[in-house]
């Protein structure tokens, strides 16, 4: 029985020592297309939330700094690599939980409707720490 109690106060301890800290992550994806008929073109509008990532506090202000890149993958598997790109530096006067980004591109009426990838490659520039996650999406007017 003490060798039980012993145990489970040695596991609430690292439980409760544990850190709190988010994984460096993306979720949330998401990908819309509207044609503009007068130009002839499809405009691809795309947003990624992401959390976990470091930021240092200085001052009572807390500053982060990500990068990032969107890779287009062709239906034939093709890659157009850095259609868009950003940099995000802010300083807040609170921590941040997550950070929403954003990508903007257009592509030609030549390209098809569907079997299309996005990936986004994301750069935590103050810990050095990356992530790609990608996401699929049809040229749709809906």
């Amino acid at each position: 029985m003490k060798k039980t109690a012993g145990l489970l106060l040695l596991v609430l301890f690292i439980a409760g020592c544990s850190s709190d800290e988010k994984p460096f992550e993306i979720y949330n994806l998401e990908v819309f297309s509207f044609f503009l008929e007068e130009d002839n073109l499809w405009e691809v509008n795309a947003s990624a939330q992401i959390r976990g990532f470091q930021q240092n506090e200085e001052n009572k202000q807390f500053s982060h700094h990500l990068s990032f890149s969107v890779d287009l993958i062709l239906p034939d598997g093709a890659k157009k690599e850095g259609i868009s790109t950003g940099d995000y530096q802010e300083t807040a006067m609170e921590r941040l939980t997550d950070l929403q980004l954003e990508a903007q591109f257009e592509l030609d009426s030549s390209y098809t409707a569907s079997g299309y990838k996005l990936v986004w490659n994301v750069k935590d520039e103050l810990s050095g720490k990356t992530i790609t996650k990608e996401s699929e999406f049809k040229l749709s007017e809906e």
